[in-house]
């Protein structure tokens, strides 16, 4: 082993290491060794004391995020899923994983099961310091999950986006880290590499692949980041069966959308919502005929 490599491990803690390698397994599709190190160089860089996780799954992510924020003092993670179980084996519990976690005296984790980005804000009380999507990655899902909990996050924060590599698939991929990715501004986006550097992985268990997580540091004024992101809407949607909007989160989405950014965001979202959402039943066909006399009716 390196000494880069000691350092790495001794710094994230022998313990914690070994927990991920032993709960850690490459088809799950969570986080790897190097997602890990980039969230605990973020971590030890803002210190959160408010963390929002969606999708929570295994609890693997949720767990070491426990675990890490531990070193830090008193701290809160609200991890939520859409499932009430694993979505992998619906036998166990959502979240299973945490039942196996180290001790994490000082940070309280509430997992919320049935539950979206935009009941967020039913749970917690105070901005928020640091978020992770690691939910639907389909596009627009990181979209939607973003600009959900975006106006909850405190200038400076940062919101954690994994998966991006995903859109380089075959069957299984999914544009949406992508799409969200390329909205952002340099000033705004940091990579991988701004924060881990060769040896800082130490003997974290990785997949052979490069360069799938980033984060969006969160502007002091959101309003263009907003206007980027909700441009991202008009950009054609995975058609994935049954992967789509589903119609009442839709509407409540669009109505949110209204309400928090206004006309020109909830716009951009009904655009996109019926052009290419996949729930959403394709417009009649209108003759032109029938175009004509409906003028010659309304004068």
């Amino acid at each position: 082993m390196s000494a880069n490599s000691t350092r790495s491990a001794r710094a994230l803690g022998d313990d914690i290491s070994g927990w991920f390698n032993r709960h850690w397994a490459g088809n799950m599709g969570a986080v790897d060794g190097n997602d890990i190190t980039f969230l605990k160089a973020l971590i030890d860089e803002l210190k959160p004391k408010n963390f929002v996780e969606i999708g929570c799954a295994s609890g693997l992510s949720t767990s070491m995020l426990a675990m890490m924020l531990n070193r830090h003092g008193q701290a809160s993670i609200h991890s939520f899923d859409l499932m009430e179980t694993f979505y992998a084996d619906p036998t166990k519990k959502l979240g299973y994983l945490l039942q196996d976690a180290l001790p994490h005296d000082q940070v309280r984790v509430n997992i919320h099961p049935s539950c979206t980005s935009l009941d967020v804000p039913k749970h917690l009380s105070s901005p928020v310091d640091m978020c992770f999507i690691d939910a639907a990655h389909v596009h627009p899902w990181p979209l939607i999950d973003t600009l959900a909990v975006l106006h909850l996050m405190r200038p400076g924060s940062v919101i954690v986006q994994h998966d991006l590599q995903m859109y380089k698939g075959a069957g299984g991929y999914a544009l949406g880290p992508k799409i969200l990715h390329d909205q952002l501004t340099e000033a705004e986006l940091v990579r991988l590499a701004d924060k881990v550097h060769p040896g800082d992985v130490g003997t974290l268990k990785t997949r052979q692949i490069d360069n799938n997580i980033y984060a969006i540091r969160v502007p002091e004024d959101k309003s263009d980041l907003v206007r980027r992101l909700c441009d991202g809407f008009y950009v054609g949607w995975d058609r994935r069966p049954k992967k789509g909007v589903g119609p009442a989160f839709a509407a409540r989405f669009s109505a949110f959308m209204l309400e928090t950014y206004g006309e020109e965001a909830q716009a951009a979202f009904d655009v996109g919502a019926a052009r290419y959402n996949p729930w959403q039943p394709p417009p009649p066909p209108f003759h032109k005929r029938a175009y004509r006399k409906l003028r010659k009716m309304i004068g």
